[in-house]
């Protein structure tokens, strides 16, 4: 199924999911956004946000082209601050 800009996304499909089992009355109220703060949902998200910025943000996809082009001895843009 696909929309006129491309496929559902996959939060699209997980929310319109969680939409019918609620109205279905399979999960309690109380219970629908019972699991939305623990850690591994939000390592999750976090990791699928920023794949998702990094695909739609061609310099990010740039940066990461170069970094694999060019070679580990090369002189870096950012360097520390000498030690004191």
């Amino acid at each position: 199924m696909s929309t006129d800009q491309g496929p559902l996304r996959h939060d699209q499909v997980a929310l319109g999911a969680l939409l019918n089992v609620y109205l279905l009355g399979l999960i309690p109220t109380d219970k629908v956004l019972s699991g939305r703060g623990h850690s591994a949902v939000i390592i999750i998200v976090m990791v699928v946000e920023i794949m998702a910025m990094a695909t739609a943000i061609p310099m990010i996809l740039l940066v990461w082209t170069l970094r694999a082009i060019v070679p580990r001895s090369a002189p870096t843009l950012f360097c520390a601050a000498p030690a004191a």
